[in-house]
């Protein structure tokens, strides 16, 4: 796949234009494109299931569960189904039906696996953000989840950085530590409105809202995206 269109499609994404990225894919695909396009266009899917409760797409079939060793393990087709399997036991327990816990610790299990064979540490703390999602979200245990958190939030990848700094600000803040909750806070909405990555940046302002001031907060967004036009409010001129 050419890499412009898939920087494309991930661009897209994190607009929260999945049906638009997903179109953008199914243009320019080639037939030697069709396994990496599948991932990528199940992740997109898989993306706009969590933030729009929609069902969670199918991952393509692979070789994905041969986890015996380095070599011998689609990860990058393991990861997306892993991905697509917390967003599925999270719906089931945002929507009343409660968690299947035995699910829910061999998705642990899995995420271990796909940890220990992971390509890069980038990728490695992308699982560990997961592994705390899991601890904390599925199993309600949030000391477990705590120090993956920390891990990630030290990713250099910052979407990973930016969902971890959420969830750490999150404990903080069920701790009482008001203060550090918001730095976090403020720390992953400034790296998502910088990544253009809209459903996050909305949602952390959620989590702001109550202690920024409205102008405060489109400031932080303005100067993170970048839009220099936006920063001399006394400017003439037009959007």
């Amino acid at each position: 796949m050419d890499e412009a269109v898939h920087v494309a499609a991930q661009a897209l994404g994190r607009a929260g234009r999945w049906d638009v990225a997903v179109a953008l894919l199914d243009r320019w695909a080639t037939p030697t494109d069709a396994h990496d396009v599948a991932l990528l266009r199940a992740d997109l899917l898989a993306d706009k299931a969590f933030w729009t409760s929609t069902p969670v797409p199918p991952t393509p079939p692979s070789a994905a569960d041969d986890t015996r060793g380095p070599g011998t393990i689609d990860w990058q087709a393991s990861w997306s189904r892993a991905r697509a399997s917390y967003t599925t036991l999270l719906q089931d327990r945002l929507s009343g039906r409660g968690v299947d816990r035995a699910a829910a610790r061999d998705l642990l299990a899995r995420l271990d696996r796909l940890r220990a064979l992971a390509p890069d540490d980038a990728a490695e703390l992308a699982v560990r953000f997961h592994l705390g999602l899991v601890h904390e979200n599925l199993l309600g245990n949030a000391a477990a989840a705590t120090p993956h958190w920390t891990a990630a939030a030290r990713s250099p990848v910052s979407d990973t950085a930016a969902a971890a700094l959420r969830h750490l600000g999150g404990q903080h803040a069920d701790a009482g530590d008001h203060a550090l909750a918001r730095d976090m806070w403020r720390e992953s909405f400034r790296l998502r409105a910088r990544d253009g990555d809209l459903p996050g940046a909305l949602a952390q302002l959620a989590l702001l809202a109550p202690s920024t001031p409205l102008d405060e907060a489109l400031t932080l967004w303005v100067e993170a995206a970048g839009l220099a036009v936006l920063r001399d409010r006394g400017t003439s001129g037009s959007s």
